[in-house]
């Protein structure tokens, strides 16, 4: 996720995007072969397959963004330089918004999964997979 915020504020936008909305539909479809192929599933089998797409997502987008050598300009700042005050500034004035914006659009769904989990486990899968559908969007 962090990686495709850095692609967005680099003009990178429409790539960013496809892929936050393949990565949802990913979610998606594997939580639904995941159904149908167990039959009854647990939230651990969720879990599971949610951290399998995420880790494969994580590795095919450096690997993507490195091949176009679309982070050949953040390699130094990266992989350790030492950080003066008035970059930090800027770095905080940057990233700030950035994470306040995916911490209020994931807060949401947490929020909501939480009073449902007042209701039993069928209505948190449930949440679960609306949260993974809204992504798509």
């Amino acid at each position: 996720n962090a990686l495709w915020q850095l692609l967005e504020v680099a003009n990178h936008t429409l790539t960013s995007t496809l892929v936050s909305i393949s990565w949802g539909l990913t979610n998606v479809l594997g939580m639904l072969l995941l159904v149908y192929i167990c039959g009854d599933i647990s939230l651990t089998y969720v879990a599971w397959m949610y951290n399998t797409t995420a880790l494969l997502y994580i590795g095919l987008g450096w690997g993507w963004a490195s091949y176009k050598g679309w982070l050949t300009p953040f390699v130094k700042g990266l992989w350790g330089c030492s950080i003066r005050g008035k970059d930090l500034k800027r770095l905080l004035g940057q990233s700030i918004p950035l994470s306040f914006g995916s911490l209020l659009s994931n807060a949401e769904w947490t929020i909501l999964t939480m009073f449902a989990s007042y209701l039993g486990p069928a209505e948190v899968a449930t949440w679960a997979i609306l949260g993974s559908l809204w992504d798509v969007f």
